[in-house]
């Protein structure tokens, strides 16, 4: 549907969130809250503009708001599960980086 990077995070087999970083106007990003509305209420649009900023965005949710957005899932498990702070911070800045190496590898992004 958009044209950039997309980071997903999965808990136990379901989409727990979805970071659509592409630029000014279209970057979004999906919360599976604990009610059931239909995908496009869960979106909820960046203020930050470029799809850097974006991401710098993704990494700051992930990192200090992963446990608020947890604990609004509509599965008990997920609102459970417990995540190891320190691969996490691995996996995302490794995530990060191959986010800003797609966006920039792709001519139609630019």
């Amino acid at each position: 549907i958009g044209k950039g990077p997309s980071l997903s995070l999965i808990v136990l087999d379901d989409e727990v969130l979805r970071f659509d970083c592409f630029g000014h106007k279209e970057g979004h990003f999906h919360i599976s809250l604990t009610t059931f509305y239909d995908t496009k209420k869960d979106r909820m649009f960046f203020f930050e503009n470029s799809v850097e900023e974006q991401i710098q965005r993704t990494y700051f949710e992930l990192t200090n708001s992963l446990d608020y957005y947890l604990q609004r899932n509509k599965s008990k498990k997920i609102r459970h599960f417990k995540i190891d702070k320190s691969l996490l911070e691995t996996a995302l800045k490794e995530a990060c980086r191959k986010m800003r190496e797609f966006h920039n590898l792709v001519p139609d992004l630019q």
